[in-house]
């Protein structure tokens, strides 16, 4: 039987080999693996059998690697214990000592350990291991700024240091900053399109800052922890779009332009009485906080100085949907101003 499989056996070791360590252990390794499976390969099989030869070869490579890295890890592990024990901690680890000093061998065994020893050349093995143990001592725990990760300043928070919560958070509010405008400018626009984006943004940072401050224990170390923070800046956005837009079929709203309505350009009002009662309403509408701002903008620019909409998008740095929705959920309000304030209603102006 092994005559008749023996090739395919063989190309399979050879590619096993390969994807699972290396070339130089596909060199080193391949013969006696090959061995191994001859002699333990059926000498007959009955026609109606059948051998499922890759997960043969795919079962018998992983063990033979696996025994082989484990040989290479008792044979050099007081090497790697060593270089640990001369090698200085780097600077953002030593107001942590008393910590890393228990902790950090086990961390940096843990990524030697299953690092491919057995692609190694036998001669060169001891100077590899020698600068791979210090760069994973010096890349493990610190970006290139020499920062500790932000994933070491939850382990460090959660052994008790909680100024390392603090700095953490603070590092997440700056970056969402920047990270929330990207993950809604992607794929699918999350921002309601009756929304301005930059306020949206705003908005799901803060939410996202004020989540982490209940939610930090949460995070697994099963991804990064920006993978982590990123999914939970997606999951507010959305539930944010969902509060503003609900769950209709009929799918987002969509707001009519003034201008659409009456297919004419923004006419400005004439009356200077009129215009001076109409100041006097924005201007106490204004002071309904920074939405009401804008809106107050958007409607003296196009009441009193017959800027159309697109314009006005412009000028606020804002999307058209946005600027038709400040005059669509702002008009109500101006009314209510108008006849409370003054005794007069939207028509009469």
């Amino acid at each position: 039987m092994w005559a008749e499989r023996g090739a395919s056996i063989e190309r399979l070791v050879q590619a096993e080999l390969l994807t699972i360590s290396g070339s130089v252990a596909a060199n080193l390794y391949f013969d006696d693996i090959k061995e191994n499976l001859r002699k333990g390969f059926p000498v007959s099989v009955e026609p109606a059998s059948f051998i499922d030869l890759p997960r043969l070869v795919n079962v018998e490579v992983k063990e033979f690697i696996e025994k082989k890295r484990q040989q290479l890890w008792d044979d050099h592990k007081q090497l790697v214990a060593s270089v640990i024990e001369k090698q200085p901690l780097p600077p953002a680890l030593r107001e942590f000592a008393r910590y890393y000093a228990n902790t950090l061998p086990q961390r940096v065994f843990a990524r030697v350990r299953v690092a491919h020893l057995e692609n190694q050349p036998a001669e060169d093995l001891q100077e590899w291991l020698t600068n791979y143990t210090r760069e994973v001592l010096e890349t493990e725990f610190t970006n290139d700024a020499g920062e500790l990760h932000d994933e070491e300043l939850v382990r460090l928070y959660r052994a008790g240091y909680e100024n390392c919560r603090t700095i953490l958070l603070e590092r997440c509010a700056a970056k969402l900053h920047q990270l929330v405008p990207r993950i809604l400018q992607r794929g699918m626009p999350i921002c309601p399109l009756s929304e301005d984006p930059v306020e949206f943004a705003k908005e799901v940072a803060q939410e996202v800052s004020l989540k982490l401050l209940t939610e930090l224990d949460t995070f697994d170390f099963r991804s990064s922890f920006n993978t982590w923070l990123v999914t939970i800046c997606e999951n507010e956005a959305y539930t944010k779009r969902r509060k503003l837009l609900g769950r209709s079929k009929q799918g987002e709203r969509i707001y009519v332009s003034f201008e659409e309505l009456q297919q004419d350009p923004a006419a400005p009002i004439r009356s200077e009485d009129h215009r001076e009662i109409l100041r006097k309403i924005i201007a106490k509408h204004r002071q309904q906080g920074p939405r009401a701002e804008k809106s107050a903008d958007a409607i003296e620019w196009r009441y009193f100085e017959g800027v159309d909409s697109e314009k006005i998008a412009e000028y606020l740095h804002t999307t058209l949907a946005y600027v038709h929705q400040l005059f669509s959920h702002d008009y109500p309000e101006l009314r209510r101003i108008a006849l409370e304030d003054f005794g007069i209603s939207g028509t009469d102006l």
